[in-house]
Formats: C-alpha cells, sequence, structure tokens
C-alpha cells in the first residue's frame, strides 16, 4: 500500500514499511511510453505540447490540429477554454503537472471533452481537472472508447453519456475523483461505463441512469486506493 504526497516539483510515494520512492515531474522533452493496450491510440512519435512558448498556447486549438494517433502534452497551468470536440481520430492528452489541480482546462460553453459526432476512435485523458463552470456544463460528454484515469472531474452534470442505447463502445473512468454540482450522472446507460477506484464527493447522485455498470467501483470519502492520489499512470516518462 502507498500514500502519495506532492511535493516542491516531485512526486513522493512513502509506504507502509517507511521507504520513499521520488520521482521527478515529468516533461516535454522526456522519452514517453504509454501502457498497453492504449499504446494502440498513439503511434508512438507525433507529440503535441500546449502551454507558454508551446507549440499550442490552449488545449483546445492543439486537440483541433493534433493528427490521429498523437500525444498531446499539457504544461501545467490554466486554461479557459470552448468545448473540445473530438472526432473521427485516436489521441493520448496528458497534464504535466504533479497532480490533477496542476493542469486545470475550465470550458463555459457545454462540455470540457466531448465526442459531439460519437467517431472518436479512442481518447485517454490523465492527470488534468476539467471543469465545467456554469450550469448545465459538463467535464467530460462520454459516449465512444474513452479513458479518463487520475482526474479530478467537475461539472453541473459532471459526467455524461448519451440518450440512447447503442454501439459497442466503453468509457472508463479510473482513479478519478468525480465531484459534481448537481449530478455526478447524467443520461448514462451505465451498461457502457466502468467505474474503477473512483471517489464521489458524497452520495451518488444520477439523473437518467439505465442498467448497470459494467464495473461498479467507487467510494464516496477518502479511502486508500481510491482517487487520483493512487492508481497507476498509463502514460510515463521514460527513465
Amino acid at each position: 500500500m502507498s500514500i502519495y504526497l506532492p511535493f516542491r516539483g516531485r512526486d513522493r510515494f512513502f509506504n507502509q514499511g517507511g521507504d520513499m520512492k521520488t520521482f521527478e515531474t515529468p516533461t516535454p522533452s522526456a522519452g514517453w511510453t504509454v501502457a498497453s493496450p492504449y499504446d494502440a491510440w498513439w503511434d508512438g512519435k507525433t507529440i503535441v505540447t500546449v502551454g507558454s512558448g508551446r507549440d499550442y498556447e490552449d488545449p483546445e486549438t492543439a486537440v483541433e490540429a493534433a493528427a490521429d494517433q498523437s500525444l498531446i502534452l499539457v504544461d501545467a497551468g490554466s486554461y479557459n477554454t470552448g468545448e473540445i470536440i473530438v472526432t473521427g481520430k485516436r489521441l493520448v492528452v496528458r497534464g504535466l503537472g504533479e497532480s490533477p489541480t496542476d493542469v486545470i482546462i475550465t470550458q463555459t460553453e457545454d462540455a470540457v471533452f466531448e465526442d459531439q459526432d460519437l467517431t472518436t476512435k479512442g481518447l485517454l485523458i490523465e492527470n488534468m481537472k476539467l471543469v465545467g463552470s456554469t450550469n448545465y456544463r459538463r467535464a467530460v460528454n462520454a459516449r465512444s472508447d474513452i479513458v479518463v484515469s487520475k482526474c479530478h472531474l467537475y461539472g453541473y452534470y459532471t459526467v455524461n453519456g448519451m440518450s440512447s442505447d447503442g454501439g459497442t463502445w466503453e468509457t472508463i473512468l479510473k482513479n478519478c475523483y468525480i465531484e459534481r454540482g448537481t449530478y455526478h450522472f447524467s443520461q448514462v446507460y451505465r451498461n457502457h461505463f466502468h467505474l474503477i477506484k473512483c471517489q464521489l464527493n458524497g452520495a451518488i447522485a444520477e439523473l437518467q441512469a439505465y442498467n448497470s455498470w459494467l464495473t461498479e467501483d467507487y467510494v464516496t470519502s477518502a479511502t486508500e486506493e481510491y482517487g487520483y492520489a493512487y492508481g497507476d499512470y498509463y502514460v510515463n516518462p521514460i527513465g
């Protein structure tokens, strides 16, 4: 068992035996690896950087311009964007902060990330805080093969699904902190969703939720092994 403590630009993990492991906060210049099976969503070479002086100043523009199978690395900072729509491609998006709250993406239109046309081929989002800042806004519109890992999600309807039960897609929420404004989940066909080691801010609140979860593994208060302080990254620097 390990306990995670962010500290002065480093990630420190203390295990029960009292040993400490320290990890430098990764940078875009590092080599990268994406864990299987999501390595198929990155071509292993195309990297797009986001931040001051990077390839793009904001995540919305970067996602729109990125080619299929790109790895998008987002510097620590706060970004105000419109809706980030992913259409017809596979992307891996990774925040470079010490924790999700170091990379905050806020929008005021609909959802931070959305597959508007239900054509996303694979989207992995990791180590960020996604904020739907005003009434009826969402952190994620999840209606395709999407993985949200080690993120802090907040919205009026924090995670929104789709209004009909169709297709064979699956969305995975793993080691996330899911904070609701009013509802944690809305328009969700649970038979397309995995909740794995997630923490909710209180009793689950749902609007128009149907069927049973593919995986139902969440808690409603701070618990070891649950939430973004625990679990492994899928996207890691080499070395």
